[in-house]
């Protein structure tokens, strides 16, 4: 999102903004609504991967375009609940105006859903390493079991999407804790 800062200023990073800007009511809507925007463009271009991977298989260079964002989306859900959990409390951060709970609950449930459908469209380009996946169907709901710790056991993944089974698994777990740290210390 901080990429993004250069054009438009209310998505610079907290830690860089002043507390004046902080204390102006306008600015923090104004940032609120392009955080928002920020987000929902982010789930445009989730949704737009599962429908190239649901009518079409890309070439390797293609797939890998399609597969990048994904990754450093799923890196930047986790820096930025880190941020607002963890330093947030060890800078002793006491302003929730820009990351209420209220908002904080919202966003979690948005990110959690964002998570699975971005280690989905991973298991879906790898569909070849996911044992008895028939489908996009199949890799969108071993992602839900997995970030869930569910694990029937009705998919196995091979190869290196063991790794990345394990990784969403600690992720999602993360994730949680964090979130509900945020929630319990607010």
């Amino acid at each position: 999102m901080q990429w993004l800062s250069h054009w438009i200023p209310e998505l610079e990073s907290r830690g860089s903004l002043t507390p004046e800007e902080l204390a102006d009511i306008a600015f923090v809507k104004r940032r609120g609504k392009a955080v928002e925007g920020y987000i929902i463009g982010c789930v445009a271009y989730e949704a737009f991967a599962i429908g190239v991977l649901a009518v079409s298989r890309p070439n390797n260079w293609a797939l890998a375009a399609l597969v990048l964002p994904l990754y450093l989306r799923i890196a930047e859900i986790m820096q930025v609940t880190v941020n607002a959990t963890v330093f947030d409390y060890v800078e002793g951060r006491t302003d929730n105006s820009v990351a209420s709970s209220a908002r904080m609950v919202v966003l979690a449930f948005l990110n959690f859903a964002e998570l699975i459908v971005a280690f989905g469209v991973l298991y879906a380009v790898s569909l070849g390493s996911l044992t008895n996946a028939t489908g996009l169907g199949s890799a969108l709901y071993f992602s839900v079991i997995t970030q869930l710790t569910i694990g029937y056991g009705d998919l196995l993944p091979t190869g290196y999407l063991r790794v990345v089974a394990a990784a969403q698994g600690l992720i999602g777990l993360a994730f949680l804790v964090l979130v509900f740290v945020r929630l319990v210390n607010a």
